[in-house]
């Protein structure tokens, strides 16, 4: 029966779980499973020295380390530093840079504290021999524990993993309302969506579009941005963070001690918003006064920077100012690049992005705290990396031209990827030029889009508690390690070859 269990899910005998992020709340109840019901060795890796002790009290884990204890370990002695850094990836088959996009999240874990010391004025140096000695301290727990497979791994873990060759997967939010989908390593894998999408094909299982509204998740966020920006709780947010930096101080908490927290630059964040906030107010159009003109236009939803989304999922690439200065002078005369700013990214960009992007005449700039989805639909393409905008002008059957190399729904007719600039007026070209016919045949394939995601993915909301939900994400992890895909009826379809994506993980 153990074994069995564990042959299903693929785990085999020893798990490192990177317990970092929103992911922790549903994946640690699955592992509580898997350790009631095998003899499972699991082994922790968090970030900051504080998080040891919580961990360990659950009595999930055999052992549990952080990054930020790592960091300590910094010899210089050996072969010489940039030496040991093109050696690991050489040896794990990655591109070390790849780091440096991530380095504003990868200690923190989230976005609510974006300015450190660490993360913004760090010579080089001391960045690319930190995370030397990451890569060298975890593939120490790998072997020390005879690790067996990854789960919820970042970019070093799972670098790692796929270099000893055990097998990684991390839970993420889908484009799906507030459902959780299963990563191969940190990304969506494709070939798998693509084989439920031929399965929903096969059986007719289809769901409409007209179902796609902001998810839960994105509302609780907008009201939290909203409350926020008030004077009276920009005061309060001030006093906050100066009581909890000075706590912080008295506990020597690695966020100030090892990575010099910054409370002044964050309190001018929380200012920023506000300001950013105004200031595309007085600048912008409201989405139906824009809607209502008949302009055409292709419209662009703007992502999160830092954002692990994109420095994850699409290091290739995730230069948004590129994207719109290539776009907007490649669109034919008369035609517009209505843009609109994500309200949780209003405060990481500086008021000159969105003075600069004044100055371009077929630019439109749209009101923040309008929804995206009724412009989606009246646009005549929709320009994306890989957010959820063009997952939403997919399912419509909406036109998108995106840049990332990885979108997992690049399969489908009506998305291009166009990963060269110099491509993007041919792209653009096409994307345009679709007619109604085509159009209603892209929105039929947006309905099967719907129908593979909903079978691909889970909603933790249908769950009474956090062990019928670890229950399900066990069930739904196996799957994944079964070779065919699970279809719609309970069928089988074998998933289309995956291409490797060596050095991009």
């Amino acid at each position: 029966m153990e074994i069995d269990l564990k042959k299903k899910t693929g785990v085999g005998d020893c798990v490192l779980y990177e317990a970092v992020g929103d992911e922790r709340k549903f994946t640690i109840p699955m592992l509580k499973i898997l350790k009631d019901r095998t003899q499972l060795r699991i082994i922790g890796l968090a970030r900051f020295s504080q998080d040891i002790k919580p961990l360990m009290e659950t009595g999930l884990f055999e052992a549990v380390y952080s990054t930020a204890d790592m960091l300590d370990d910094l010899s210089e002695s050996g072969a010489p530093l940039m030496a040991k850094a093109r050696e690991i990836e050489q040896r794990f088959d990655t591109v070390f840079h790849y780091n440096l996009a991530d380095r504003r999240l990868y200690f923190t874990g989230c976005t609510a504290f974006p300015y450190t010391r660490v993360e913004t004025s760090q010579p080089y140096e001391v960045w690319v021999r930190q995370f030397v000695a990451m890569y060298e301290d975890v593939e120490k727990i790998f072997h020390r524990h005879g690790v067996t497979f990854a789960l919820n791994g970042r970019r070093v873990v799972c670098d790692i993993a796929r270099g000893l060759e055990v097998p990684t997967r991390c839970l993420g939010y889908s484009f799906l309302h507030d459902r959780m989908i299963w990563k191969d390593g940190i990304r969506v894998n494709g070939a798998w969506l693509h084989a439920a999408h031929e399965v929903a094909r096969e059986t007719d299982s289809r769901i409409s579009a007209e179902e796609l509204s902001p998810p839960p998740f994105h509302m609780h966020i907008r009201s939290k941005f909203f409350a926020g920006i008030g004077q009276w709780k920009l005061v309060k947010t001030t006093l906050y963070i100066l009581l909890r930096t000075v706590y912080w101080h008295l506990r020597r908490y690695d966020k100030v001690t090892k990575f010099g927290y910054s409370p002044w630059r964050h309190i001018r964040y929380q200012f920023k918003r506000r300001a950013a906030y105004k200031y595309l107010v007085r600048r912008s159009v409201r989405a139906d006064a824009l809607i209502d003109s008949e302009k055409p236009y292709v419209f662009m939803a703007l992502q999160m920077e830092p954002e692990v989304l994109l420095s994850g999922q699409t290091p290739e690439f995730f230069d948004q100012i590129a994207m719109i200065h290539q776009v907007a002078k490649e669109l034919p005369v008369g035609t517009y690049l209505a843009i609109k700013d994500h309200l949780p990214a209003l405060g990481y960009r500086d008021l000159s992005f969105y003075r600069m992007l004044d100055t371009m005449p077929n630019v439109i700039l749209v009101d923040p705290s309008d929804f995206a989805i009724p412009l989606i639909r009246k646009s005549c393409a929709v320009i994306s990396l890989l957010g959820r905008s063009a997952f939403e002008a997919a399912a419509f059957g909406i036109p998108v031209l995106a840049y990332s190399p990885n979108l997992f729904f690049g399969y489908l007719p009506h998305v291009h990827i166009c990963t060269d600039l110099s491509e993007t007026r041919a792209t653009l070209k096409t994307v345009i030029s679709y007619g109604d016919d085509e159009r209603r045949s892209f929105a039929s394939e947006g309905e099967l889009l719907l129908a593979a995601m909903h079978e691909s993915t889970i909603d933790p909301a249908d769950f009474s508690d956090r062990e019928a939900l670890g229950e399900a994400l066990l069930a739904s992890l196996g799957d994944t390690f079964q070779g065919p895909v699970r279809g719609l009826a309970g069928e089988h379809l074998e998933a289309p070859a995956v291409v490797s994506d060596a050095g991009a993980a």
